[in-house]
C-alpha cells in the first residue's frame, strides 16, 4: 500500500480519529512550551562568568618558559558576564522541541500498535522484538557520528519530570503543567530566509577577478554573484536553521573533544547532561550570545567561551573532570619517565659491555 495525502481523505478517516490527532497535536504543543519554559527559568538563574583577560589561551605556554601547563590546569580570573533575556522562544527553537516530542509520540504509537494489533502490520516477530527493545535514542542518530540526538534526549528527560507515559489502546504522553502566562504563549511565526545576491567578482579570459568597492564588471566579463545572508540567518533564527543542530550542540563538540575544534578544551570529556536542562540543545546562537555563551557573528574565540561554559557547570562536576585528567597526565608522565630510564639503562649496559665506563 502506498501512503500519500489521498489516504487521509475525509471519507476514510473517522471524526474520532481526527479529534484524537488534533488533541495529540495540542498536547504536544503544550508540552513543548512547558519544556521550553522550564529551560528558560533555569537559564535566567544562571551566573555566567567571563574571563577578566579577554585574551586567555589554553594552548600557549602560559607565560612560563620550559614549563607547559595543560589546559585543564590553567587558572584564570572570572567576572560576571552581562546577560540579556532574549524573550519568547523563536519558531526554530520551539520547533526543535515539537519535532522531538512528535518523534517520541510516534515511537510510542508504533510500539503500542506492534503489541496490540500485530496482525495489522506485516512485520516479523523478530523485527517487532528489535523495535521494542531498542533505546529511543538509537532510533534517532545525530548529525555527527558519536553523538546521539540531544534534542530527543533533552525532551525525554523533561517528560520524566512530569510522570510516566500511559498506555491503553493508544500511547499517551504525560499531561503538561497547567497553562499560565509563563508556560503558554502564541507560537512565534517562522522567519523566512532572506538571501541577497551581490556581485563581488567576475570571470574573464579564463580567470576570476575580485571586485573592490565601487568597481564594475568590465565589458566581456561574466558577473559572479555571491549570496549575502541576513543577520537572522547568521544567528540561526530562520527556517533553514531547523535542518541543523543548535549552536549549543555544535559548540559542545569542541568543548568535550579536543579533536573537534581549533583550540584545546579545559574540560575534555565533559558530558552534555548538565546542559540539557538549560535548553542548550534548542537555543539559537542569538539567545546563547545574549546569555554570554556564544561569540558574536564571524568571531571565533573558543578559549573565551570554553571558560564561560565551564563556569555554569556544577563545581563538583568540574573538579571530578580535572582530577581525572590530572591523574591520567601523571600516569602518562610516570610511564614516559620509566621508559626513558629503561632506555638509559640499556645504553649504560651496552657501554659497560664494550668496556666503556660511564
Amino acid at each position: 500500500m502506498t501512503i500519500g495525502p489521498e489516504t487521509l481523505s475525509v471519507s476514510n478517516v473517522s471524526v474520532t480519529v481526527l479529534r484524537s490527532v488534533v488533541a495529540t497535536a495540542y498536547q504536544i504543543s503544550a508540552l513543548a512550551q512547558a519544556c521550553l519554559a522550564s529551560c528558560l527559568e533555569r537559564t535566567r538563574a544562571l551566573s555566567v562568568l567571563h574571563p577578566v583577560d579577554p585574551n586567555i589561551s589554553y594552548t600557549d605556554k602560559y607565560g612560563r618558559r620550559k614549563e607547559e601547563i595543560p589546559a585543564f590546569d590553567r587558572k584564570y580570573l572570572g567576572a560576571p558576564a552581562k546577560m540579556v533575556d532574549a524573550g519568547q522562544p523563536t519558531w526554530v527553537e520551539e520547533m526543535r522541541v515539537v519535532r522531538a516530542i512528535w518523534a517520541i509520540q510516534l515511537v510510542g504509537e508504533v510500539r503500542r500498535l506492534s503489541e496490540n494489533k500485530a496482525d495489522m502490520i506485516d512485520w516479523q516477530d523478530d523485527e517487532i522484538g528489535v523495535l521494542n527493545t531498542m533505546d529511543l535514542l538509537e532510533l534517532f542518530p545525530s548529525f555527527h557520528h558519536g553523538f546521539r540526538d540531544q534534542e530527543v534526549q533533552s525532551v525525554r528527560e523533561y517528560l520524566t519530570t512530569l510522570g510516566e507515559a500511559t498506555n491503553d489502546a493508544y500511547h499517551h504522553l504525560p499531561r503538561p503543567p497547567s497553562a499560565s502566562a509563563t508556560t503558554r504563549w502564541v507560537t512565534a511565526l517562522p522567519i523566512p530566509q532572506n538571501v541577497t545576491w551581490v556581485v563581488r567578482a567576475y570571470h574573464q579570459w579564463g580567470k576570476i577577478h575580485n571586485l573592490g568597492p565601487g568597481d564594475t564588471v568590465p565589458i566581456g566579463g561574466k558577473p559572479i554573484p555571491f549570496p549575502t545572508y541576513s543577520e537572522d540567518d547568521d544567528w540561526g533564527k530562520t527556517e533553514p536553521a531547523l535542518k541543523w543542530e543548535s549552536f549549543g550542540v555544535k559548540f559542545f563538540r569542541s568543548l568535550t573533544d579536543n579533536d573537534a575544534g581549533p583550540g584545546e578544551s579545559p574540560i575534555p570529556g565533559v558530558q552534555f547532561d548538565s546542559f540539557r536542562p538549560l535548553g542548550f540543545a534548542f537555543w539559537d546562537r542569538w539567545r546563547m550570545h545574549l546569555l554570554g555563551l556564544a561569540p558574536p557573528i564571524r568571531v571565533d574565540n573558543d578559549d573565551f567561551y570554553f571558560f564561560a561554559w565551564e563556569s555554569v557547570l556544577p563545581p563538583d562536576e568540574v573538579k571530578g573532570i580535572k582530577d581525572g585528567l590530572g591523574e591520567k597526565r601523571w600516569k602518562s608522565l610516570a610511564q614516559h619517565n620509566a621508559m626513558l630510564a629503561a632506555i638509559r639503562a640499556q645504553v649504560k649496559n651496552g657501554r659497560d659491555v664494550n668496556g666503556v665506563s660511564t
